[in-house]
């Protein structure tokens, strides 16, 4: 920042190359940069003043003040959160980190401030609300809300008692979340949220989940999710369960027939999951690594690209009929039978699979395959397929090759 102030009579100064920026470019440049950033630049001109004023973005982190004495850890007051806020009257996106000093007063600032009626996306890091704030969020605009860590007693229908139109709202690390909490927000929000993430919070044990438009899910790190009772979310088009420890099989395969329209699920580190068979038109993306209790997993999804298996290490059974995907790697797994139509397939790769002696492949556009470790025989593949085996690329027998 330093920088901006030297050599002003220069035609190209930094200063100078700034104030030339276009309105929405210099906007942009500006919502990357922290509170006292935008203090130190504001002091270069009159015209970038007025830039940092209007800016819509906003990045606030108490732990670390910069002033011309250099760094210095310090607590940001009321008083003084209601003075900085005061400067911008029309935010857009407000980013909050590590305020916990400010307390139960935060609601209070936040509505009172020149840009409450203008801020579309807060996000709140590390911050303290207690049972006993007396206010609620009263940012009637609000869209994208997302509260991460922190110490959070307060109920959390106080932060959507007036944001109705709410799209999308993420708590994160948050340990006083629990199943009542979430039925409060289906029931405010049921017919407006499309994204919707509960990572990591450790009291969720069987959420009401029922929502009309939401789109995407995410349910990652809930480690007592042991149930999904009346789960009603058909325009769901991405679903994370990874890492949910108690959540078994059974109920995961009954979600997922539920979802018409899913596109993206994960399921990495389930260990109930002993066997899924997924049918669906919309399927592109799967991922089952670390499942470790995996025993079969059959795949009719005519639209699937991607699919992940790591370190499934009791995998012994996998089907796939897919029309996009391209690549397929089925690496170090005890796979014991594989059958795989995809005619877009090019690349294959079964390195390790020693128990593989079951293997069928309608796969017309192979090029290439590594079946190092295995008992398969390069001839198993038809056509000009390069086949890895011993170390050694070969091509298969012509007296095999149809």
């Amino acid at each position: 920042m330093d920088a901006l102030m030297e050599d002003e009579e220069s035609p190209f100064s930094y200063h100078a190359l700034l104030e030339e920026l276009p309105p929405d470019v210099m906007k942009n440049v500006l919502s990357f940069l922290f509170l006292d950033e935008l203090d130190v630049l504001s002091l270069v001109s009159r015209q970038i003043n007025e830039g940092v004023m209007g800016a819509d973005h906003l990045h606030m982190n108490q732990s670390i003040i910069h002033t011309s004495h250099g760094s210095h850890e310090a607590h940001i007051t009321e008083a003084g959160m209601r003075k900085l806020l005061q400067r911008y009257n029309s935010l857009n996106v407000l980013h909050l980190h590590g305020l916990a000093s400010v307390g139960d007063r935060l609601f209070s600032i936040l509505n009172e401030s020149p840009s409450a009626s203008t801020l579309h996306r807060i996000s709140l890091h590390g911050c303290r609300l207690s049972y006993w704030c007396p206010t609620s969020l009263q940012l009637q605009h609000l869209t994208h809300v997302t509260i991460t860590g922190g110490s959070i007693r307060v109920g959390f229908g106080a932060f959507i008692a007036s944001s109705l139109m709410l799209k999308s709202l993420s708590i994160g690390q948050c340990s006083s979340l629990q199943d009542e909490n979430v039925a409060d927000i289906t029931g405010r929000l049921h017919n407006t949220l499309a994204s919707l993430s509960l990572h990591q919070c450790l009291r969720v044990k069987k959420p009401v989940l029922q929502f009309d438009r939401l789109t995407s899910l995410n349910l990652m790190g809930c480690f007592a999710l042991s149930d999904l009772p009346n789960f009603q979310c058909p325009a769901l088009k991405s679903l994370v369960l990874s890492f949910c420890f108690r959540l078994e099989g059974k109920q995961i395969q009954h979600i997922v027939d539920s979802l018409p329209e899913i596109e993206h699920l994960a399921l990495v580190k389930c260990p109930l999951l002993h066997e899924l068979k997924i049918l669906s038109d919309t399927l592109q993306s799967l991922s089952v690594s670390l499942s470790n209790n995996l025993r079969v997993l059959s795949l009719c999804t005519p639209n699937l690209q991607t699919v992940e298996a790591t370190s499934c290490t009791s995998l012994l059974s996998f089907q796939l009929d897919s029309q996009c995907i391209q690549e397929l790697k089925l690496t170090m797994l005890p796979l014991q039978n594989a059958h795989v139509a995809a005619p877009s397939l090019t690349r294959l790769k079964l390195c390790g699979c020693q128990s593989l002696v079951d293997a069928q492949f309608l796969c017309p556009n192979l090029r290439f395959v590594d079946i190092c470790g295995t008992p398969l025989s390069p001839n198993l593949f038809r056509g000009k397929v390069k086949v890895l085996k011993h170390g050694v690329t070969s091509m298969p027998d012509p007296a095999f090759v149809m």
